[in-house]
């Protein structure tokens, strides 16, 4: 069998099947819809061509053209009432993908958005090829997803993620490649990674996730042990940088428990792994009961070698005292810089000590506050999954910085390991 990563006929053809997606639609009445399309795809590792972020300047047609030509994995269609009167779709975008659709291994998928059918509530799967004038038939035969609910977003994204996989098993790789990234706008870049998981970067002016990267994140992390699985990989190599409440949902996607081989690469390109035998390195501790009766540990974990900013912890336990049976400080002793060689046994360290503290405190749940390397928020994240961990992120976009809890994770469970997600108060949506 030919290796569809070096297949010459499919590299001419304009196919390769770790490249983008390209995101066909009408402007004027799918922007929004494909806004959103676009941040479920790439929260399952799709790198995608979405006009919004990959158009450069220049003639837009020919732009597009160079676009389709490049080498894509496949295209999503998506249909809207106006999408006929776009010439560009007609007779540059659709005849393309149409020509690569013939090809074994190019994922191609119809994104319903159109008014469902009365009374029965059914897609009208012969609406697509009525509206772009092409003979009947010729779209009916793909996959549509109705994607009007977030459920049929997710769908349409995890299959896509899952052929990508399946394919990325014919290269016999042993390791798949994953990139998280959370920071950053994202590009149709990513196929020399497995996945290439992207979620839109915070609000201007602020620190902390997005809200929305959330509700995306949480379906996407649900399927990531089953696309791990379909990749045929024995083990996962994972790049950032990535907020650390997303790295430790990360991680938590993929525990221990679960047999996933987990490498972590650091900026210095070191190599951290979860390794139960590493040996740890002693951490100063300040235990404190609260006043509270809540059944919660506060746990501040802090492994960077400069003093936080501002004492934001601080602040936060005297405002919420009563909320928690009592609060555990972890710090390097001395602070410094270390290596990943080093690194494991650093985490194994802290993980044991909050899984005691919080059998001390007789509790299972704790609120975690991270200042540490983001490969260590990722091992945590596979290390803590008997306990259920509310995370925060620091927010200096207001004055003065804050704490705001995030999501709560829990493993075990069944779906995704975030179980909750917060408004940036303490309100779950």
């Amino acid at each position: 069998m030919i290796d569809p990563l070096d297949d010459p006929a499919a590299r001419r053809s304009g196919l390769d099947v770790l490249g983008p997606i390209f995101v066909s639609y009408r402007t004027s009445d799918g922007q929004e819809i494909v806004r959103e399309l676009a941040h479920v795809l790439r929260a399952f590792g799709l790198p995608i061509w979405h006009d919004e972020r990959d158009l450069p300047p220049g003639d837009i047609e020919r732009r597009i053209q160079e676009a389709l030509e490049a080498g894509l994995s496949g295209a999503v269609l998506v249909v809207t009432p106006d999408i006929g009167k776009s010439r560009t779709i007609r007779q540059v975008e659709l005849p393309h993908i149409l020509g690569l659709e013939a090809l074994p291994d190019f994922a191609m998928a119809v994104a319903d958005a159109l008014p469902r059918l009365i009374p029965s509530g059914k897609l009208d799967y012969a609406a697509a090829d009525r509206l772009l004038a092409l003979e009947p038939g010729k779209l009916h035969g793909l996959r549509h997803y109705a994607i009007d609910s977030a459920q049929g977003l997710s769908s349409l994204a995890h299959d896509l993620a899952l052929q990508r996989m399946e394919l990325y098993r014919r290269t016999a790789s042993q390791v798949l490649v994953v990139s998280l990234q959370t920071r950053a706008y994202p590009h149709a870049q990513g196929a020399q990674y497995g996945l290439a998981i992207r979620t839109q970067p915070p609000a201007v002016g602020k620190r902390a996730p997005a809200l929305d990267s959330w509700r995306h994140l949480q379906p996407a992390f649900a399927a990531l042990p089953e696309l791990v699985a379909a990749s045929g990989a024995t083990s996962v190599s994972l790049t950032g940088p990535a907020h650390l409440s997303v790295a430790y949902a990360f991680g938590a996607a993929l525990p221990v428990t679960a047999g996933h081989r987990l490498t972590i690469l650091d900026a210095a390109g070191g190599e951290w792994t979860a390794n139960s035998a590493a040996i740890g390195e002693p951490l100063d501790e300040v235990v404190e009961p609260l006043d509270g009766t809540g059944e919660s540990l506060a746990v501040f974990l802090d492994l960077v070698h400069t003093l936080p900013p501002t004492p934001t912890f601080r602040a936060f336990l005297e405002a919420r005292r009563l909320l928690h049976a009592g609060s555990l400080v972890l710090t390097l002793s001395p602070r410094r810089r270390f290596a990943a060689s080093t690194g494991s046994g650093i985490v194994v360290a802290a993980a044991d000590r909050i899984h005691a503290a919080a059998a001390e405190f007789q509790v299972n749940r704790i609120a975690l506050f991270l200042r540490a390397p983001f490969p260590a928020a990722v091992l945590l994240g596979q290390m803590l999954n008997t306990l259920t961990v509310e995370l925060y992120e620091w927010e200096d976009g207001v004055d003065p910085p804050v704490y705001v809890p995030m999501v709560t994770v829990a493993c075990g469970r069944g779906g995704s390991p975030i179980i909750a997600i917060y408004d940036g108060t303490q309100e779950e949506i």
